[in-house]
């Protein structure tokens, strides 16, 4: 196995993530959403579980994302982003081991989302919601680390407007906010792994 392909620790990932907030940092006009990053280890290698959205959702149709969606009252960050997880891939909150947290970004339709990463248990049983899912798509590590597997690109939605970094594997296109928290998770990766080396 490769250095690239060697698990990654929680320790790690730990020390690359930000510590869980249970306050939202509302923003007037802002609505209040949280992801889950799921990450498991397979047998070959660390993965990111991503999910691909149905062709005709009205909003983001056909995109790459990560399980979330917009808070119920009362619910903190974590709560929200475990109990989509739940609703959209059958995801037991229960097997979710809460690492830490990216910063809080604004999304193109106006939520200020929160990105709650977890490692998952390889063999988790899930199901996609079929309302709203219409694919589960997991990305190895490795190949996400992989500079040159990214690229600046229009979005594929609109070649007119400006270019945003995208990465591409087995048909699939990662772009817009999910790469942007994809992006974040692997440069503070990179930062923390060279810390323990």
């Amino acid at each position: 196995m490769s250095r690239l392909d060697a698990p990654i620790g929680d320790d790690v990932l730990r020390k690359a993530l930000d510590g869980i907030r249970d306050d939202w940092d509302r923003r007037p006009g802002l609505r209040d959403a949280a992801v889950l990053v799921p990450w498991f280890t397979a047998a070959d290698g660390d993965r990111i579980l991503f999910t691909r959205r149905r062709d005709d959702l009205p909003t983001h149709p056909g995109q790459i994302s990560f399980p979330g969606g917009a808070r119920d009252s009362g619910e903190t960050p974590v709560q929200t982003a475990l109990r989509e997880a739940r609703e959209e891939i059958g995801l037991d909150p229960a097997l979710v081991e809460v690492l830490g947290a990216l910063p809080v970004r604004l999304s193109s339709s106006g939520f200020r989302v929160h990105a709650i990463v977890g490692r998952i248990p390889p063999d988790a049983r899930l199901t996609a919601d079929p309302r709203e899912v219409a694919a589960l798509v997991p990305f190895r590590v490795r190949e996400l680390r992989d500079p040159a597997r990214w690229r600046e690109a229009p979005p594929p939605t609109d070649a007119a407007r400006r270019p945003m970094w995208r990465f591409e594997a087995n048909g699939e296109v990662l772009w817009g906010l999910t790469a942007i928290l994809t992006r974040e998770l692997l440069g503070r990766l990179e930062d923390a792994l060279r810390c323990a080396d």
